[in-house]
Order: C-alpha cells, then structure tokens, then sequence
C-alpha cells in the first residue's frame, strides 16, 4: 500500500541521553522540513482518539492527526476523496476536515458513498469529512489501525496519546508553539532521495 517502503526512515528528537528517541516537537518538525534539501518529502503524525458522533452510535476511534504533505510523503492517495491542501490548515485548530479510513467508513456509515461533504462530530467538534482512505490502509502506527486522518493543527481538539514531557518555560500556548513540546508520539517521515 505505502509506496517505495524501503525508502522511508523514521526520524526523532532527543530530550537528553536517557531519552534519545523521543517525540518532536511541530515547530521542529517545520525546521527540519524548511531545511531537509537531501529528501524527497517529509511528513508528521502523531496518534490521538476521540469520541465519533454522527454514525449508528458513538464510538471510540484512534486514529493520527498528520501534517498535509503525509499522504504523499507515503505515496498513498485517499480511495474517494482528497488530502488537506497546504492553505487548509494554517494554524491551530483552523481546519476542521477529516479523511476517515474505509473500515470505520464501512463500520459506522456503512459505505454511504455520499459520505463526502458530509459533517461528524469528534470529540465533540465539528468535521467535514473530505476523504475516505484506500482499503488496506491502516496508518503508521505500528500495531495500531488508524480509523481517521486529521490535520496535524487540529491537535489540540482531540485527546493525545503517548509520551508526555515537555520543557519547563516554553512560552507557546497550544501544542503547536511550544518549541519544548514532547507530548505527541509524532514520527516524522522522510522518503530518502532528492526533492
């Protein structure tokens, strides 16, 4: 499903020598996109969960929220639908679109095909879904089935996942502007290769 696998690599950002594979923070991860010459793309997710309303009957859902070049980074193109665009999310919590995957699409819409447009709850907020993700596609979490694809700006609406730690006087008051940051398992991805 993921296209050239064997040319992604993970990357990470260490807290100290305890901790050297920890979470990134976003406004590293924009650093390291603005400056990564040698690679072809670059991408981040991080795993959240949320309470679904708008199907049969609400659900707990896990799924990733990710940075609008993830899909291609991947190489992966949603079954019905379209990526966020890059003006789509320009700061936090100012896009509220969704891509659900095909199996909660199945599961809790049962396969409408006019799910595009469409406007679900999650964790109490409003979205407007705009994709369904390709059969077979699970996300990059290892072990975990992502159910939904949210930009990465809208991390602040859903409940995180993960590690938590952060830097002491970070002075940013969402996730996105602390630098210090470290309370989202975000793995960057990296297709190897010129852009």
């Amino acid at each position: 499903m993921i296209a050239e696998r064997d040319r992604l690599v993970e990357t990470y950002t260490g807290l100290n020598k305890d901790f050297p594979q920890l979470t990134t923070s976003y406004l590293d991860y924009l650093d390291i996109r603005k400056n990564a010459d040698a690679l072809k793309g670059f991408a981040a997710s991080g795993y959240v969960r949320g309470i679904l309303s708008g199907g049969e009957r609400p659900a707990l859902v896990m799924g990733e929220v990710v940075s609008r070049d993830y899909f291609d980074t991947l190489g992966v193109k949603p079954g019905t639908g379209r990526p966020t665009s890059a003006d789509e999310a320009p700061f936090a919590n100012s896009a509220p679109v969704i891509i659900l995957s095909h199996g909660l699409w199945q599961r809790q819409f049962g396969g409408r095909s006019n799910m595009l447009g469409e406007h679900i709850q999650l964790s109490g907020f409003d979205y407007t879904v705009i994709g369904i993700g390709p059969a077979g596609f699970a996300g990059t979490i290892p072990g975990i089935s992502s159910d939904f694809w949210a930009p990465l700006t809208m991390v602040d609406r859903l409940n995180f996942s993960g590690v938590q730690t952060s830097a002491d006087e970070d002075p940013g008051q969402t996730r996105l502007e602390r630098r210090g940051e470290r309370c989202d398992p975000r793995r960057e991805r990296a297709r190897a290769g010129e852009r």
